[in-house]
């Protein structure tokens, strides 16, 4: 079997769904795996599948055909339900002049993978061929153990000192967020109980990676809350690592678009023992139920969201932090998972 990985430039998206699975296909000597963001002639006369991820342009629309026209099989990779993106989401205006040509590379391709049922669920009306490949982690990434210098910054955006600030944080309850700027509706959930939780507990830190809103900022006390700075995608477990978080946050607003979005964030966070609490949207409901369900919020309850937080800043987290570990390493190694892949590919291959 030989395999193409046609991706986006190198982001989260393509690490999880790309790169990833490359790297593990690879070491299987019945297949040849590539992956590049460009696509050649020779690429196409030298393998049997393409993966296409999110793509939409007039040249891609070309390779497609060329593709087709060799009798060879086209995986359509999307991991974001684009059909429903709510109006407030900063990439509302520039995802609606894709769309159309989305749904068209969706209803022309073999088979199309998503990352969740109900992203399946979503996108059946456009092609019937559908698999789920769940996000899956990197442990031997993972379990290097490195560390990184974060770049850090008070509420007032000027610089601070990370050994001298990691001196002061020895005993405290650090709480996280990690995302980026499209999440400002979903901040909105945990602001008030955050500002709360922090006014009541001199004892809590609060960290926010790459986001945040900005009544959580100026309404925080200066020593309790501090911004991150970007790093390379490769460092990104590096830097989680780093900043040793107790509790990290997952708020999700109830959409239909956020109820198709994967599990990664909560099993970013698990991997490094940090606990995560969610709300309970269908695809963190499906990972934390069975085993942690008390982590999940059923609604859009800010009182509920300041319980759960402060329940868990007062518990001795060290056994539920070896128990998250575990979880996320029996289920969502790539090592183990990519035979799901395998599977998947070969089983197109063969119809």
């Amino acid at each position: 079997m030989r395999v193409f990985f046609y991706r986006e430039s190198v982001n989260a998206c393509s690490y999880y769904r790309c790169i990833l699975p490359h790297k593990y296909l690879s070491r299987d000597p019945e297949i040849t795996s590539k992956i590049s963001d460009s696509l050649t002639e020779q690429d196409i006369e030298e393998s049997d599948i393409f993966i296409f991820q999110k793509k939409h342009s007039s040249n891609d629309f070309a390779l497609l055909n060329k593709i087709k026209a060799f009798g060879k099989k086209i995986v359509y990779e999307i991991d974001d339900n684009i059909f429903d993106v709510p109006i407030w989401n900063p990439s509302y205006a520039a995802i609606n002049q894709i769309k159309a040509k989305i749904k068209y590379f969706i209803e022309k391709v073999d088979l199309v993978t998503v990352t969740c049922k109900h992203l399946r669920k979503e996108l059946l009306r456009f092609n019937k061929n559908i698999a789920v490949l769940p996000n899956s982690l990197d442990f031997e990434k993972i379990d290097r153990g490195e560390t990184i210098k974060p770049q850090i910054l008070n509420k007032n955006l000027q610089q601070v000192d990370w050994e001298e600030l990691k001196g002061k944080l020895k005993g405290k309850i650090i709480i996280g967020w990690s995302g980026s700027p499209t999440h400002k509706e979903d901040l909105k959930i945990v602001t008030k109980p955050l500002l709360r939780l922090l006014s009541q507990n001199k004892n809590i830190v609060l960290f926010m990676v790459l986001g945040a809103i900005k009544e959580l900022v100026i309404r925080s006390p200066e020593d309790q809350i501090f911004c991150v700075g970007a790093v390379k995608l490769e460092d990104y477990y590096a830097l989680l690592r780093t900043l040793n978080w107790d509790i990290g946050l997952a708020p999700l607003d109830f959409s239909n678009f956020n109820n198709s979005k994967s599990n990664l964030k909560i099993l970013e966070y698990m991997s490094l023992g940090i606990i995560p609490v969610a709300t309970k949207i269908e695809n963190y409901a499906n990972t934390l139920e069975i085993r942690f369900n008390n982590l999940l919020i059923n609604a859009n309850n800010k009182s509920l969201w300041f319980d759960k937080i402060n329940e868990l800043s007062q518990s001795n987290l060290t056994v539920l932090r070896d128990k998250v570990i575990s979880f996320t390493k029996e289920n969502y190694d790539i090592k183990n998972n990519i035979e799901l892949w395998k599977s998947t590919y070969r089983k197109l291959l063969e119809s």
